[in-house]
Formats: structure tokens, sequence, C-alpha cells
């Protein structure tokens, strides 16, 4: 959020966000290539920066519970799949220092 770039979403569709007017607005689509389809949401930045922390804990609550479960079927690296869960959703990375 504070760099003012678009995180890389996903794609088909390919979502993307851009900063209007002390704002986050979230596109349905268009990041890759432009759309006539696309639709957004406007909200404010600090209501996303707060609820994006919530999605955040939740991931993290969620990361911690695989690994659990991963260990009670006695999967053989339960901590390596909890770690490509937070590489893959970047859970714990630290998005202000972006």
């Amino acid at each position: 959020m504070t760099t003012g770039r678009s995180p890389w979403l996903g794609h088909d569709p390919s979502p993307w966000i851009e900063m209007v007017d002390g704002f986050v607005r979230v596109w349905s689509d268009g990041g890759m290539d432009s759309t006539a389809s696309a639709f957004h949401l406007d909200f404010e930045q600090s209501t996303f920066e707060t609820e994006l922390s919530k999605v955040q804990q939740d991931l993290s609550t969620f990361q911690v519970k695989i690994e659990v479960w991963a260990n009670g079927i006695k999967f053989p690296e339960s901590s390596k799949l909890s770690s490509k869960f937070d590489e893959c959703f970047a859970i714990s990375r630290k998005w202000s220092e972006e």
C-alpha cells in the first residue's frame, strides 16, 4: 500500500488495485489487458488496510491449523507444507515495507 503500486493479484481474470483520492480502488479485471466488463469497488485506505490486516491474521491462524492437521495425519513434512502455504499466500510478508 505504501508504494502506490498494485500487487499481483492473480490472473484470468487479472484484478488490480489503484489509489484514487485517498481511496483504494480494487478492479475486478484488466490488470493484464483492458476489458470493458471490469468493475471496481472503492474503500477508504484506512478501512482497506484494517481489513487486509484481518485477512492476514485469518490466514496466519489457518496456516497454524494446516500444520497441526498435517502432524495429526503423520504427514512427513508438515512444517514444509505450512511454509509453502505461507510462501504462496505471502502471509508473513510485511506489506508495509514495499
